[in-house]
């Protein structure tokens, strides 16, 4: 009793359903690296457009913080900005001015 069949068309078939076995398992793996695997094709994507929005959000928060930095400097350096803020937002007046106030419709 043999155990492997002999004949070249038996064979033949053998091996073409190895092969299609293998194309099956690369074609299922391909699969699973594209898709489904934690660090898949499109994972990369998701965070490589994640990685651009908080590289907009940050360069937007360092210049917010740029123009923060400039204003602590004109607080604390310039005395006319203080009086203009003075004015414009708590109403003060310096001595001796009068004050006329308009009224609107």
């Amino acid at each position: 009793m043999k155990l492997l069949p002999t004949s070249k068309y038996t064979r033949w078939v053998l091996i073409n359903i190895v092969n299609i076995c293998c194309i099956i398992i690369c074609f299922i793996l391909l699969l699973k690296i594209l898709f489904l695997d934690t660090y898949s094709v499109s994972v990369y994507y998701q965070q490589k457009n994640e990685l651009k929005k908080l590289a907009v959000r940050s360069e937007k928060l360092q210049d917010e913080n740029k123009a923060l930095e400039i204003e602590i400097d004109k607080l604390k350096n310039d005395p006319v900005y203080i009086e203009s803020l003075a004015r414009r937002n708590y109403s003060m007046v310096k001595k001796g001015e009068e004050v006329y106030l308009f009224k609107t419709n």
